[in-house]
């Protein structure tokens, strides 16, 4: 037996001998102080000031209970948690045995222990202090009443008595409310860091398929193996439950060389066996050697990595982030290696619970089905660089969409801006303060009676005059639309799906109805082709009124709203079978449906927003992470998303910047009123969200307003600095994308995607390979300390220059509410613009590159895609720009594009010291730029009205 199970032992018993002890202390502290209020009030003469001291002795009783309460129910939980942890273990094997329950328990301790702290026994506790605390002070009144000779003082005291049972019963409330929803947390933290590592079992009996009889295929994508594993199940798979992997299986080859890297690496360590509590239910374990990390698995688990974490496969509600849910399921599986990535594919779209284990370098994932076990399973395993992976996953699943220009700007929402007169004062502001924004949003108030596809007349009279006004500003407007329809005999939509079958049916065949925000609702059948062609025609109804883009929220579906219970519990069913099956594949559906109605009737690059979705959905939609909270926590939880989501094939993503909900764990509804602002950690939201690929400011109805603007003059300032700072890159992010969308790579990456050995950074990353960012991601911080890779370093906003000759360099940087290191490669040109009002008119038709370069580096390149257009038929012009410096006296640099469309300039920035350049054999003289953005570096300007050219830039003699 360990030592780990002793101590969790001993500190039961601890625990249990104090709680008894605090049970006596409350009794004498409460008879104590009821004994000295109901003397003082009978004592003397001067009767009036000792009842007033009798009060606050009185008030004071509620104090003590709470401080009594808290220690009880602390300790209480401190109980639940160690027992379950000893629980956990098998009494006969030194080993965690169920990996994925503990962690199940940790995500689920807030949802879960309440209802047992609060069982019959602990109702009790506290109905005995509320009681002490409301009507203990009315055992007071006849002594005190009795101290008093004129009966002329009787109203007055009773007044003073009123108040105290006021005083008394609201802070009894608060006893209660502080006990159920805080006092464990602690003590969950302690419990988890307390936890023995253990090795985790090798051997797995009951083993159904040998390794010889797993592998059907071995494949080559590229010049990287791939291993096809297939287990095959029984004859029911009559539905497919598979991905959408668009064909690209095709583009699959056997190797011809026998050998295969891939099988030594999982030689005898994969095993197919039947779960011990369901024998409908199949696990697939895997054990890898020589693993640093496990990332991957979307945006559905705190942190960062995924190194000791259970992921629940199941698309569902977070109820305003009241529960551990998860909105998508992306069954990737994504492991950094020490010299190479290792990528795990799982071809369904079943629910399951993935649980991963990293101890001692050696990852142990087991993936459980939770319906539907026994049929088949398809998983794709690949190893190569960083690179290779995701390009791996998008390859399968579907490359991520070319976004239009303006889905990378700045987007501004709010649940909701009501009315026509609210979205114009707010897109003028914009304009009065000098911000650059590219689209307003417009959540369910526009809606009649929350009905999609419609509008509330009273407060949007004419929503094509409305998006014809926001356009003159260089605003688009975005449009909510959920998958839920209202039952109404007089609607059309519900009328015409009604007719013609299009919602999905319950068991008896009747249409289902769950309950939305317009109350009763029907859902549509988005697994049958026809109706996601009706659906696409209803979008074109906003589109046609002026809309831009569509944002698909509620989409999991969430069947009803508030509702904790889960959903695989409702017999829903689709034409091509179970809801089970399709349910993390609806949202993708609807994407794939909007995505289409957008392109055919404007013939331009489609917006869609998903809350919801899997893997392929980076085809049709950007992805956000729902509802987050106003916390220093959200904010981190914020880029570890990101980052992950790349690391899983979607690559255009982000989280509402300033948080959508109130960080306080407050019940339902209730966890959306947000009671003060936070300007610090609004101004660092912002820093972080100019980075992200979807950058958008976002909160709820009940909060205050969450503009730029809205938290005085300061923050003002400091958005307004890096939203511009965010258009001012917005060529090399849109650069990125177009890459993304060629070969998956993520926008926002983590070091070790570049610099294998920065493992262990997660306070910093990388946009594209070339720009390096430090933000402040915690509050009343003054001074961080960055990793620096090996290589030389510009600091984006003071010019300063960092050498790095070993492999990495820790540097200490003073920061500011309005500045946080950002650095750019040495050795590249970095395409920018000069902010306007939006995207487009900041792109208008000049290219300009800035030339990073320093003394000692003999060679610069750089890139960029470039358009002014959404339309489809248009191409993005290639730019390519290379550079080789002779002793850094001369500068020899060549332009060459492709799919000119009708740029117009390309203008090089140089350091100040090349004064002059000659092409065609003339000769140019730059004109001197500096301040750019608030910077402190200055270049040397060259404007050329060529496409295609080379030139030597020249110091002065």
């Amino acid at each position: 037996m360990s030592k780990g199970i002793d101590a969790f032992r001993s500190e039961i018993r601890e625990v249990v001998s104090g709680l008894a002890q605090l049970n006596r202390t409350k009794i004498f502290l409460v008879t104590g102080l009821f004994a000295v209020a109901f003397g003082v009030a009978g004592f003397g003469n001067n009767a009036k000031s000792i009842q007033e001291y009798s009060y606050i002795i009185l008030i004071l009783i509620p104090f003590v209970c709470a401080y009594v309460d808290f220690q009880y129910y602390h300790g209480l939980a401190k109980i639940f948690v160690l027992a379950h942890f000893l629980t956990s273990y098998d009494m006969d094997d030194e080993e965690l045995v169920v990996v994925q329950d503990y962690e199940n328990f940790i995500e689920g301790i807030r949802k879960n222990y309440a209802p047992r702290l609060f069982g019959f026994e602990g109702k009790a506790q506290v109905g005995s202090s509320i009681m002490l605390s409301a009507f203990g002070p009315l055992l007071g009144i006849p002594l005190a009443l009795s101290a008093t000779n004129s009966p002329v003082t009787l109203g007055v005291e009773w007044k003073y008595y009123g108040v105290t049972v006021l005083l008394s019963s609201a802070i009894a409330g608060a006893i209660f409310v502080y006990s159920q929803f805080v006092i464990y947390s602690d003590e969950l933290d302690k419990a988890k860091n307390a936890i023995p590592k253990r090795k985790c079992k090798k051997n797995i009996t009951n083993n159904i398929h040998t390794y010889d009889e797993i592998i059907s295929h071995n494949y080559v994508y590229k010049t990287n193996p791939v291993l096809r594993l297939v287990f095959k199940g029984s004859d029911i798979n009559s539905f497919d439950d598979k991905l959408c992997m668009n064909s690209a299986l095709n583009g699959l080859k056997e190797p011809t060389d026998s050998s295969n890297m891939i099988n030594e690496e999982f030689n005898n360590r994969i095993s197919y066996y039947k779960s011990k509590d369901n024998i409908d239910r199949y696990v697939l374990s895997i054990s890898i050697t020589k693993v640093l990390s496990i990332y991957g698995l979307g945006s559905n688990i705190r942190g960062f990595d995924r190194n000791i974490k259970t992921t629940t496969l199941l698309n569902n509600d977070t109820h305003f982030g009241s529960v551990d849910n998860s909105y998508s399921s992306f069954p990737v599986i994504f492991l950094h290696c020490k010299g190479h990535c290792i990528g795990i594919l799982w071809n369904s779209s079943r629910p399951a619970r993935i649980a991963t284990q990293l101890y001692a370098e050696s990852a142990n994932i087991k993936l459980t089905v939770l319906k539907g076990g026994n049929l088949d399973n398809e998983f794709f395993i690949t190893q190569g660089s960083f690179g290779h992976v995701v390009d791996f996953f998008t390859f399968l699943t579907g490359r991520p969409m070319r976004p239009p220009l303006w889905a990378l700007g700045y987007h501004q929402s709010r649940w909701s801006y009501k009315n026509e007169k609210k979205v114009m004062k707010i897109a003028h502001s914009f304009k009065k303060h000098d911000i650059p924004c590219d689209s307003i949003y417009f959540d369910i108030h526009h809606m009649d009676s929350y009905k999609v596809f419609t509008w509330n007349k009273s407060r949007f009279r004419s929503p094509r005059k409305l998006f014809d006004n926001l356009e003159k500003l260089g605003i688009r407007g975005v449009v909510i639309v959920d998958p839920g329809v209202k039952v109404d005999k007089q609607y059309d939509v519900y009328i015409n799906g009604i007719e013609n079958k299009y919602f999905c049916l319950n068991e008896s065949g009747s249409e289902f109805e769950g309950k939305v925000w317009p109350g009763k609702c029907v859902f549509p059948d988005f697994t049958r082709q026809e109706v996601r062609k009706w659906w696409g025609e209803l979008n074109k109804r906003l589109i046609k009124q002026g809309v831009s883009g569509i944002w698909n929220d509620m989409n999991e579906p969430v069947l009803f709203i508030a509702n904790h219970e889960n959903p695989l519990k409702y017999d829903i069913r689709h034409y091509l079978g179970p809801h089970w099956v399709f349910r993390n594949k609806y949202a993708l559906f609807e994407a794939e449906s909007t995505f289409n109605a957008i392109k055919e009737e404007l013939s331009e690059l489609p917006f869609v927003l998903s809350r919801s979705g899997c893997c392929g959905v980076q085809q049709f939609a950007f992805v956000w992470t729902g509802d987050n909270n106003t916390s220093w926590d959200d904010l981190r939880q914020n880029l570890y998303d990101v980052l992950n989501l790349g690391m899983s094939g979607v690559p255009f993503s982000g989280a509402d910047v300033g948080g959508f909900c109130n960080e306080l764990n407050l019940p339902g509804i209730l966890k959306t009123f947000k009671f003060n602002k936070k300007p610090e950690l609004f101004l660092r939201w912002i820093q972080l969200g100019s980075l992200m690929p979807f950058f958008r400011v976002h909160t709820s109805l009940y909060s205050h307003s969450q503009e730029p603007w809205s938290f005085g003059s300061h923050v003002l300032d400091i958005s307004r600095k890096h939203i511009k700072r965010r258009y001012h890159l917005l060529p090399y992010i849109y650069t990125l994308a177009i890459e993304s969308h060629n070969t998956g790579m993520p926008i926002v990456r983590p070091l070790f995607s570049e610099y294998d050995y920065l493992e262990e950074i997660t306070d910093q990353f990388l946009i594209g390979s070339d720009i390096l960012a430090a933000p402040v991601l915690f509050p009343g911080v003054n001074s961080i300390v960055v990793t620096l890779p090996k290589g030389a370093w510009f600091e984006y906003e003071t010019g300063n220059i960092y050498r790095i000759d070993n492999d990495f360099e820790q540097i200490e940087f003073t920061v500011t509410d309005d500045y946080y290191p950002l650095f750019v490669k040495c050795g590249t040109f970095i395409p920018i613009s000069i902010p306007s009002n939006n995207s487009k008119n900041s792109f208008s038709d000049r290219v300009i590159f800035e030339t990073y370069i320093i003394d000692g580096i003999n060679e610069a390149s750089g890139k960029a895609y470039y358009r002014t257009s959404n339309k489809l038929e248009d191409k993005d012009t290639f730019i390519s720009i290379t550079a080789i410096v002779d002793t850094y006296d001369y500068l020899d640099v060549s332009v060459t594009s492709i799919n000119n469309n009708k740029l117009d300039t390309i203008v090089i920035r140089v350091p100040p010291i090349f004064t002059s350049c000659e092409i065609n054999n003339e000769i140019i003289t730059g004109k001197e730029v500096i301040n750019v953005q608030n910077r402190k570096l200055s270049w040397r300007e060259f404007e050329f009205n060529s496409n295609e050219f080379s030139t030597r830039f020249s110091k002065k003699k």
